[in-house]
């Protein structure tokens, strides 16, 4: 165990107990103390250097091992021959241990030695993972500077892992879930410099690669995160967007499609398909192969079949909004899908609105996507 602050030296848990020529016995607990604060892959390095077993499992302090993690990790290594074995993790939220048979909210499964998907994320595995001693002294160890500023920041195992398998290392992940992994706000993965991140994961690949193609490694990283970060961007404007359609759905619509008193602020015709004595929805007409309306107790639905998925099905009416001034308009509706493939992601599902304006311009191609959901 390494802590830092205090005076260097070493002790084990009983006092005045010693193995040979004043080493530790077989498993002592053996604490290390750095006077000064160092970086974390010197730490590690540090804590590797003082031991003296076949195997490292390095255990960050705010990480639970899971009670058969060393027992099925020694044994994965001895049946394999492997430097590396990186284990599954569970996610722990909170500051409290996991309880007996508590459930995971998350779980993350390393890959293991795939350079192609590990160039561009982290697949390798987690620090917590069972490494061959001798192979972590002969590839110099983690990282042991800390980045420009004096600052730390994650990557450490990514770039250590993709070094390992490089240099030929045998890197196997282990599909069982061996610790649990702490989700902390104030955790160093929260605060890292994602600069420096991702400068010290591409120093692996830039030592073994020739130095003209550096340019070419560095472009297309950087091409890959622009893509997530704009992932990323979408992701929380959609999201922005459905948590702001669920507030107008609970506060209006719900009332609005069901037939309340709001009802006289709906400025479509029928807006229950109520059919007329010739069996028509009136106010609806036919868009495309047209519709159909399935009649129950309570209510009535429009109803649109597309077997192939590709013939157009649809009901359509023209509204006329005579506003004196520019007012927002809610356009909403209900639906559920059966039988829809792939399911959420049929862009044509939708609810469209074309507007015309008075001064003779048009807005058209309004689009609000259905989810594609079996429930109303």
């Amino acid at each position: 165990m390494l802590e830092q602050g205090g005076s260097e030296g070493t002790r084990w848990p009983r006092e005045g107990e010693k193995g040979d020529r004043g080493s530790p016995p077989a498993g002592a607990l053996i604490r290390v103390r750095s006077q000064e604060r160092i970086a974390l892959g010197a730490a590690r390095n540090l804590a590797a250097k003082r031991s003296r077993g076949e195997y490292l499992l390095f255990m960050d302090d705010d990480n639970v091992a899971k009670p058969n993690e060393v027992t099925a990790l020694v044994t994965a290594a001895r049946a394999t021959g492997a430097s590396i074995l990186a284990p599954a993790n569970d996610y722990l939220h909170g500051s409290r241990p996991p309880r007996k048979g508590q459930s995971s909210r998350g779980r993350w499964a390393p890959m293991g030695a795939s350079l192609a998907v590990g160039f561009f994320k982290d697949c390798f595995g987690d620090s917590n993972s069972l490494v061959k001693r001798s192979a972590l002294l002969e590839l110099g160890g983690f990282a042991s500077q800390f980045e420009s500023g004096h600052q730390d920041s994650t990557g450490e195992d990514w770039e250590f892992f993709a070094a390992a398998v490089m240099s030929g290392h045998r890197l196997l992940a282990v599909p069982f879930s061996l610790f649990w992994y702490r989700l902390s706000p104030g955790s160093l993965v929260h605060s890292t410099s994602q600069h420096l991140y991702r400068e010290r994961t591409l120093r692996p690949f830039l030592a073994f690669a020739p130095p003209a193609l550096e340019p070419v490694l560095r472009t297309t990283r950087a091409t890959y995160f622009d893509i997530q970060r704009e992932s990323v961007r979408q992701r929380s404007r959609e999201k922005e967007v459905g948590d702001t359609q669920d507030v107008m759905k609970a506060v209006v619509c719900k009332e609005t499609v069901s037939g309340s008193h709001l009802d006289g602020l709906n400025e479509v015709a029928n807006a229950h398909f109520d059919i007329d004595v010739d069996g028509k929805a009136s106010g609806w007409e036919p868009f495309g192969e047209g519709f159909g309306v399935e009649r129950t107790k309570d209510s009535n639905f429009l109803t649109l079949q597309s077997p192939d998925g590709e013939s157009v099905f649809g009901a359509q009416q023209k509204v006329w909004i005579r506003q004196a001034q520019p007012e927002p308009l809610l356009v909403a509706a209900r639906s559920r899908a059966r039988s829809m493939f792939p399911r959420g992601q049929w862009e044509g599902y939708t609810l469209y609105l074309d507007v015309e304006h008075t001064d003779g311009s048009s807005s058209y191609g309004y689009q609000v996507v259905f989810p594609g959901n079996p429930v109303w």
